[in-house]
């Protein structure tokens, strides 16, 4: 889904949401539902597989007074097409229930779902060298003599795919700072669906694994109008397990940061 897709929808959801919020202005505002815009700062995709060691192809081969031996090194690193890194946008879509309220505190239970989609893609040159030794089988004291050193290059393209689903489950406690400003923290365990494809040379390797984790957030809510807010926070994600293929690894652990419209029924 590209980004301009995602901004539509947001879009849509929340002039449907604007006339629910109208239709409730009256009751109480225990209930919470929101929807916008999330960020989130993912690491660069680790693609497995770096070539680098040296194999030896024969030895102890006798051509007359010599004996003749071959080497072959390998060399190669993996090289992001992009930074070492990956930013995304995703939609947002929030509910939240106020069961318990003292002074200007009050304590919710908070319901989260986003989305983040992403590609990257990694190239690795591989410089490869065959060398063939020589040494003299009367006097090997004499050390071994390079007889030829031959070179060649080839060249490894690789992709990688990830939609993430995330749904955090949590608690948040608020401070109503003034009438229309409140401060506010929430921590809890996530729920990250995975589908993670990956590609090396033509061959492809995929993977779906449901990962557990966890979240911390602290933001800000601001009253526009009667039964209408708007909402920025922080947070940082962790989870127990990496999205992985034979081919690669993404980290799905990172910082990120939403803005929604909120409105109370």
């Amino acid at each position: 889904m590209t980004i301009k897709s995602k901004l539509l929808l947001v879009l849509a959801l929340a002039s449907l949401t604007g006339i629910m919020a109208q239709d409730a202005a009256n009751s109480d505002s225990n209930l919470k539902v929101g929807l916008g815009l999330g960020y989130r700062h993912f690491s660069r995709t680790d693609f497995k597989g770096d070539a680098s060691g040296t194999t030896t192809l024969y030895s102890g081969r006798q051509l007359g007074a010599m004996v003749e031996s071959a080497s072959q090194t390998t060399s190669g690193k993996w090289k992001s097409d992009s930074l070492d890194y990956e930013d995304c946008l995703a939609p947002v879509f929030f509910g939240g229930f106020t069961f318990l309220r003292k002074d200007a505190l009050s304590l919710s239970a908070i319901v989260d779902f986003q989305y983040y989609s992403f590609d990257t893609s990694a190239k690795m040159d591989t410089l490869t060298v065959t060398t063939t030794y020589y040494t003299p089988v009367n006097h090997p004291e004499f050390g071994s003599v390079v007889g030829a050193e031959d070179s060649a290059t080839s060249s490894l393209k690789a992709k990688a795919e990830l939609d993430l689903y995330v749904l955090d489950l949590g608690l948040r406690a608020d401070y109503a700072a003034t009438d229309k400003l409140s401060l506010y923290a929430a921590v809890g365990p996530s729920v990250n669906f995975t589908d993670f494809n990956t590609k090396v040379a033509g061959e492809s390797r995929s993977s779906n694994d449901c990962i557990f984790g966890g979240f911390a957030q602290a933001g800000l809510e601001i009253g526009l109008a009667n039964h209408v807010a708007i909402a920025a926070d922080i947070r940082y994600d962790i989870t127990l397990d990496d999205a992985e293929t034979r081919f690669a690894k993404q980290e799905l652990d990172g910082f990120g940061a939403s803005i929604k419209l909120v409105f109370s029924f």
